[in-house]
């Protein structure tokens, strides 16, 4: 052994040191415990064994609900749903076997494709035949709009000032205009804007109680038109005034 001082040599009896004259102690050394010892972790021993097993993909059932609600939702998952479903299937190609779902994200990916011909497809066409029912009902009401129009001119001379004169009953006018021929209503009260009897613009629907918001009237020929509706209609309805079936 050495000094702890200088670091000479001693024999196991020395108690002074024979160089630096300092005196000699000796530490016991106490035996050490094995759960003491700290354990060098390899490979081997530093993870426990994972038994690895194959799962469905998450993203394929998710392409596949979205896919699946593609069509309620007139088209807005269509395109998710495709993002998903290419996700997983290439999230599937790389993993292998540990990864499944290949038919579900492959079926999200078709039916989300799918989805997409509602708002291209289906929504216009949804749209064409709520315009030609309404169309249609417009054409209706300017039947009889004109009908009870040629009456009233052909009892009065005159067309009215208003769409509202032709409801009023026999000599009633809020300005005593009326001419004594005057043989109104000429048009059923009960039904139409507000129960007047003036029919209702489709496209304005019943909550409106304006007639002005309706239909566009002029008192100095008597033509009358829709308010609201498509521009290419109303020019077929200008271009046509004298025919409301067009």
């Amino acid at each position: 052994m050495n000094c702890s001082f200088c670091g000479y040599g001693l024999a196991p009896d020395d108690t002074v040191c024979g160089q630096c004259g300092q005196a000699v102690t000796f530490e016991a050394v106490l035996p050490v415990h094995p759960a003491d010892v700290p354990v060098l972790l390899t490979p081997t021993n530093a993870f426990p064994p994972v038994r690895l097993r194959p799962h469905n993909s998450r993203l394929a059932w998710t392409a596949l609900l979205l896919g699946i609600l593609s069509p309620v939702t007139l088209g807005l998952t269509a395109l998710p749903a495709i993002i998903c479903a290419v996700i997983a299937l290439w999230r599937i190609r790389r993993l292998g076997w540990l990864l499944r779902g290949r038919e579900l994200a492959f079926n999200g990916l078709v039916i989300g494709a799918l989805g997409l011909l509602v708002p291209l497809v289906v929504v216009p066409r949804v749209q064409a035949a709520r315009d030609r029912t309404h169309e249609e009902e417009i054409l209706r009401g300017l039947q009889h709009l004109r009908v009870a129009l040629s009456q009233f001119q052909a009892h009065t001379g005159v067309y009215p000032d208003a769409l509202a004169d032709l409801v009023l009953p026999a000599g009633g006018h809020p300005s005593g205009t009326f001419p004594r021929t005057y043989q109104g209503p000429y048009l059923p009260a009960g039904e139409g804007i507000a129960g007047s009897g003036i029919p209702i613009n489709p496209y304005v629907g019943p909550g409106d109680h304006n007639i002005g918001h309706h239909w566009r009237y002029n008192s100095d020929t008597g033509a009358v038109l829709p308010a609201v509706a498509p521009a290419k209609f109303i020019e077929a309805l200008e271009r046509n005034p004298g025919d409301p079936e067009l």
